[in-house]
């Protein structure tokens, strides 16, 4: 991956990275190289700069929002000892040019370059777009099937189910009685993920959060309001 190094007033240094997965402007606190902001491959470096500098207040906000969490993100590396809910992780050398992978018996091995640091932001971010993947294979098997049984089990009906990889929230139910699903909450204990998954079925019933909602969610989940405040020790960006 190219990238440019840039001084950003008030900030100090700010890496610029060129990927071809990215469809925007999307700005991260790396633990090891500081403030990276990643770019589509067809942006040019000096587009990239003049919308920095026309957004500053928005970079300063990530930036302070991203150091309260990102800082306690440990980067991948060989000695990381890190498992998904049904995979162990191994990171490992190898000889070719890419970041890749292989699944097998519940393993999931990523392979990079050899002759580069694993530590470089774009092998991370390689590193964590194919660990987030893998969540979301695992999330497909078990949150659909897992959502289907609760609302058979407690009367409820809903549309279709989604798994999407949201970091702001866990779980979100359209007018249409839709229901989004997070792929972090296969990161969490199962007695929360239940809980998530509860509190957007009764939106199906109730699209707010008034009284009523909360009298139907505390009938279907013991102790709805002890994990309310439980979720709030976990992040969705940060593991």
């Amino acid at each position: 991956m190219k990238a440019k190094i840039i001084q950003y007033k008030g900030v100090g240094e700010i890496e610029i990275v060129k990927t071809r997965r990215t469809r925007g402007m999307s700005l991260k606190i790396h633990p090891i190289r500081g403030v990276c902001v990643s770019i589509p491959h067809n942006w040019s470096y000096k587009g990239a700069e003049e919308v920095l500098k026309e957004n500053r207040d928005w970079v300063n906000r990530s930036i302070q929002k991203l150091s309260a969490t990102e800082k306690i993100s440990a980067p991948f590396t060989e000695e990381s000892n890190f498992k998904t809910k049904y995979h162990e992780v191994k990171i490992l050398p190898w000889i070719g040019r890419d970041v890749t992978y292989t699944m097998r018996e519940h393993v999931l091995s990523i392979y990079y370059p050899k002759n580069r640091d694993v530590l470089e932001f774009d092998i991370q971010e390689n590193i964590r777009y194919l660990i987030e993947e893998t969540y979301r294979k695992e999330a497909k098997q078990y949150l659909t099937t897992r959502l289907s049984y609760l609302a058979k089990k407690n009367n409820f009906e809903y549309g279709d189910v989604s798994i999407k990889n949201m970091k702001s929230r866990w779980g979100s139910c359209t007018v249409e009685d839709n229901i989004n699903l997070s792929l972090h909450l296969m990161r969490i204990p199962e007695e929360l993920s239940d809980y998530v998954m509860l509190h957007e079925l009764c939106h199906t019933i109730h699209k707010n959060h008034s009284k009523k909602f909360w009298d139907l969610l505390c009938k279907v989940c013991k102790d709805a309001k002890v994990k309310d405040k439980e979720m709030r020790k976990y992040n969705a960006e940060v593991y």
